[in-house]
């Protein structure tokens, strides 16, 4: 990591700003993209707020100017990821095609929502002759999408798009090394867990496991050893549901893609005890296992905590994305 001396030896070309309010918590990013395709994490913060959206004002004027193109992202329970397979028809035809299809399998209604898709690679069950093409659909009510367009737009940033976080993290996780042969990542935040799949910037599976005990893991009373992890109920219950769905993904990698398995696992940064997590993860799942550091993608980012980048990571992958719809 270069210090802030440094950084402006490349020649900006462009910011981005990915922005979303979690937990009462109100998380901002700022990327410089540079000319040699070397970004500069330049803003990274998280902080509670008891009323965050009458701070977004005050936020946008500091760290957005007017002109910079925003990422919004999708508070956690608004939204729905499914993953269907692709509908064969036109792609003027395709929204509504996806929208017939989820009637019964979305918790909201077909014709109240506002949908984002995003291939994947064809999948080849064992059973079937012939590759199927699929999708992830993220799936949000209207009402829900427009509000938080408004309260972005209201508070002066310059809205390109929304997001959700297992879309947006795809454009972090293609800039890891490991994904040229393909990795699996984990997000694990405040109170559930996410597991990706990618290979070469294309997701193939993504899942969010659901631990409520998860924060038990970052107690000070609680010190993590191969006993704890045998031994306390909760923990054991928290890991061994994470890796039965590391373990359950990567069977189905193997049985419906034709490419070399999976060795590696990336945890995201995180305020547990990862050192701990690591080693008893590498043990059971027998894989490579490591921790993800933002200086490998950035050339400079200011001192952070790890609890703060685990809690941004989604909006440094908004902002790390390129193209604007």
């Amino acid at each position: 990591m270069r210090t802030s001396e440094s950084t402006w030896d490349h020649a900006r070309i462009y910011d981005r700003v990915g922005v979303g309010i979690y937990h009462n918590d109100l998380r901002l990013v700022r990327v410089l993209h540079t000319a040699d395709n070397m970004p500069i994490l330049d803003v990274c913060e998280s902080q509670p707020f008891s009323e965050a959206i009458k701070a977004l004002p005050g936020i946008a004027r500091h760290y957005a100017a007017k002109n910079t193109p925003c990422a919004g992202l999708m508070r956690p329970g608004s939204y729905q990821l499914l993953l269907l397979e692709t509908p064969q028809v036109s792609e003027e035809e395709l929204r509504s095609a996806v929208r017939e299809h989820i009637q019964n399998m979305s918790e909201f209604h077909a014709n109240d929502v506002i949908l984002d898709t995003l291939p994947v690679p064809a999948r080849q069950e064992p059973t079937e002759p012939v590759a199927v093409d699929m999708m992830y659909v993220a799936i949000a009510p209207k009402t829900a999408v427009l509000d938080h367009v408004d309260e972005l737009l209201n508070a002066g940033f310059s809205l390109s798009y929304l997001d959700v976080p297992e879309f947006a993290l795809c454009h972090l996780i293609a800039q890891i090394a490991e994904d040229k042969e393909g990795i699996a990542f984990l997000w694990l935040s405040q109170d559930k867990a996410i597991l990706m799949l990618s290979r070469q910037g294309q997701l193939f599976l993504a899942r969010t496991v659901n631990t409520p005990h998860l924060t038990r893991l970052n107690r000070p009373d609680v010190e993590l050893n191969p006993d704890t992890f045998s031994n306390d109920t909760k923990i054991n219950q928290t890991i061994s549901q994470i890796i039965l769905e590391i373990q359950q993904a990567l069977n189905y990698y193997r049985a419906c893609y034709n490419y070399s398995p999976i060795k590696t696992l990336v945890i995201s940064p995180t305020p547990y005890q990862t050192p701990e997590i690591i080693n008893y993860m590498q043990g059971v799942l027998k894989i490579k296992v490591r921790q993800f550091d933002l200086n490998e993608i950035f050339i400079y980012k200011p001192v952070l905590t790890e609890t703060q980048e685990c809690h941004c990571l989604p909006m440094i992958g908004a902002a790390l994305r390129l193209e604007i719809k």
